[in-house]
């Protein structure tokens, strides 16, 4: 799915690149290329540099960056990360 589709559905504003191709969801520290994440809890936020995820759920006002050596990250802007990340467990793995 792409990055803009998943996006409309979890009514977040995208910053980065739409086309990415998302294929599921991780922890921040498991997060992969083709994977979203997010950051709810400022304790984590030195993670957020070098996840390997290629969009991360944040609030607005957080600055969404990476190590110069990883590819970019795009940031979906929603009030509440934890919440859109669930929601985004359900576009991923519906039950059967």
């Amino acid at each position: 799915m792409k990055l803009s589709e998943v996006a409309q559905k979890l009514e977040c504003r995208l910053e980065g690149a739409p086309d990415v191709e998302i294929r599921g969801v991780a922890g921040i520290d498991y997060a992969e290329a083709g994977q979203i994440t997010f950051l709810s809890n400022r304790r984590y936020f030195p993670l957020l540099h070098s996840t390997l995820a290629s969009a991360v759920l944040v609030e607005e006002g957080i600055k969404v960056a990476r190590y110069p050596d990883l590819p970019p990250v795009a940031a979906l802007r929603t009030p509440n990360p934890y919440l859109a990340f669930a929601h985004a467990i359900e576009l991923f793995y519906q039950a059967p």
